[in-house]
């Protein structure tokens, strides 16, 4: 074979082999593909061979009354969750957040069941203050000397606030319901000390006492 001809059939197969590869090459780079994506948990959910909780907590834990807090749960190999006291219906789940208005100091318990039937529980309290500005008050509660000389009337008057019930002890009245103020007439036949008690919501009370002095 004529050298030019050798040379030009080496230089086509140089040139087939290159292209060749470099096909091959943009299908198969030296990069391997990513791998799917795994949830991986540090603290070893793959490695779990029954149910656990991962996390159930609240935020905030002390709440003004009338408030929300949030309240956040994580389980695994669960086929099933539940808390009480109840709330919305719920799922197992990795990683779920729910909102609860509790009314009063509330302590929840979440408990999940896994496939072979054991379960596992966790708690924890939320505490609930009451709100300042809806506590009941006495405002004043105050007596003044009416009647002729050497009578032992007098008058005694209030005012309160956020108040459901009035009351006065000794009963010397009958309690009043929602009256935001009022007065009333005393003769005690000896000095007596007066207490008056505002009750407001959930049964919160505030007190104020006044002595009638008698000579």
């Amino acid at each position: 074979m004529h050298p030019a001809i050798r040379l030009t059939m080496l230089v086509g197969a140089t040139a087939a082999a290159f292209l060749a590869w470099t096909m091959l090459s943009r299908r198969n780079p030296e990069r391997p593909a990513p791998a799917p994506a795994v949830y991986r948990d540090p603290e070893g959910i793959d490695r779990l061979t029954s149910v656990a909780i991962l996390r159930f907590y609240a935020s905030p834990g002390v709440l003004v009354e009338g408030d929300r807090a949030t309240v956040c749960y994580g389980v695994a190999k669960a086929r099933s969750v539940r808390i009480e006291p109840p709330v919305e219906a719920l799922g197992p789940s990795l990683n779920r957040c729910i909102q609860v208005t509790p009314a009063e100091d509330t302590r929840y318990t979440l408990t999940a069941e896994g496939d072979d039937g054991r379960t596992v529980s966790e708690s924890f309290t939320i505490q609930v203050q009451p709100d300042p500005q809806l506590l009941p008050k006495v405002v004043y509660f105050s007596g003044q000397k009416k009647g002729a000389p050497g009578e032992a009337v007098h008058s005694l008057c209030f005012a309160v606030e956020n108040a459901a019930r009035v009351s006065v002890d000794p009963p010397v009245i009958p309690s009043m319901e929602g009256a935001p103020r009022g007065c009333f007439y005393v003769a005690p036949r000896q000095t007596t000390t007066y207490t008056l008690t505002a009750t407001g919501r959930r049964g919160r009370t505030s007190h104020r006492s006044v002595t009638v002095a008698v000579p």
